[in-house]
């Protein structure tokens, strides 16, 4: 089932590991080795902190979304969004 995901971080998360290594993974959902850092945060540091942004497969912001409104919910404010499933409307 296809979801869209809201990824709220600007910057890579640092993991440390049982074993006293550390990982780097991606906070912004960009990058092409996630879950990874692969450095593609760079593309949103002007991101304003109260919208949501849309992005292509290739990492290109296409728009931001005004609102959503979800079958059987209403308008949802894009402030109080964490995760939401896109249903397509039918024709």
């Amino acid at each position: 089932m296809p979801r869209i995901l809201v990824f709220k971080h600007k910057k890579p998360l640092e993991i440390e590991l049982a074993d006293g290594s550390r990982i780097v993974v991606c906070g912004c959902g960009l990058s092409e080795t996630f879950p990874f850092c692969s450095g593609k945060h760079i593309l949103i540091q002007d991101e304003d902190d109260d919208k949501v942004y849309v992005y292509d497969e290739r990492a290109e912001r296409i728009g931001e979304v005004e609102h959503i409104v979800v079958k059987n919910r209403g308008k949802i404010g894009v402030k109080n969004i964490r995760r939401l499933e896109y249903v397509a409307a039918k024709e």
